[in-house]
């Protein structure tokens, strides 16, 4: 099981992911404005069941193969030994006992020990990002004053108190510095 900042790596998005060493993220999410909203798209919850659906896959996969041919002759040799013991000292009623059946290879790795916690962990490690992912949003609601209200009315707004010259180019140089944050 890859640790949490291993996780963390295969879950994040990073800009040089082209780089031949860098890993591929496992996920791939987009922050998404939704007036008033900055939201997450997929979501964490949409995530979690991506997750969920693929760990259930993985897990069935197995679900075709059949039971393994030395395990089916294992069994048969020991019910032979046992009829044969029984044989020995007169017990007919031994021969009627009934086989154990051999698990399918699915249920015996579906039920292990190991497999059973990682897919405990799995269905739940996307909720432990929900605070990251929080406050990844948070840091773009700085920016709401920009959708708040509509380019037009704030320009308007703007003009009707008579700016001066100075103030027309500070306000320029506002929206310019805010263009180069956005974009970094």
């Amino acid at each position: 099981m890859p640790s949490n900042d291993a996780f963390r790596h295969l879950t994040s998005i990073s800009k040089d992911h082209a780089k031949d060493d860098a890993k591929p993220p496992l996920f791939c999410a987009d922050i998404v404005l939704q007036i008033p909203n900055v939201v997450m798209k997929p979501s964490l919850d949409e995530l979690q069941i991506s997750l969920s659906k693929a760990v259930q896959i993985v897990l069935k996969m197995s679900q075709d193969i059949p039971q393994w041919d030395h395990l089916m002759l294992h069994q048969k040799q020991q019910q032979k030994e046992i009829e044969m013991l029984a044989a020995e000292q007169g017990e007919e009623s031994v021969k009627m006992m009934p086989t154990t059946t051999i698990k399918p290879l699915h249920k015996i790795i579906s039920e292990h020990k190991d497999i059973v916690k990682i897919v405990i962990q799995l269905n739940s490690i996307i909720s432990t990002f929900k605070m990251d992912v929080q406050d990844v949003l948070e840091h773009f609601t700085k920016y709401s004053h920009l959708w708040s209200k509509e380019p037009e009315e704030a320009v308007k707004e703007f003009m009707e108190t008579k700016p001066i010259m100075t103030e027309i180019e500070a306000q320029i140089r506002f929206y310019q510095k805010l263009e180069v944050e956005i974009e970094e």
